[in-house]
């Protein structure tokens, strides 16, 4: 499974940001995903209202 993040529908709300567990969501030039960190727990999915977070 891979978390990714729709740049076109990303508002950069940053709640994804806010609501890791882990820190595996980071922004850069964008928002990022940092797979080997990320446990997978599907939080982001669930907080981002403009749901650019889909999983693979």
């Amino acid at each position: 499974m891979v978390i990714s993040i729709d740049q076109s529908k990303c508002s950069r709300c940053r709640m994804c940001i806010e609501i890791c567990p882990v820190g595996a969501i980071e922004e850069k030039d964008l928002i990022m995903v940092d797979m080997f960190r990320c446990i997978k727990c599907r939080s982001c999915v669930v907080a981002c209202p403009s749901k650019a977070i889909v999983i693979k």
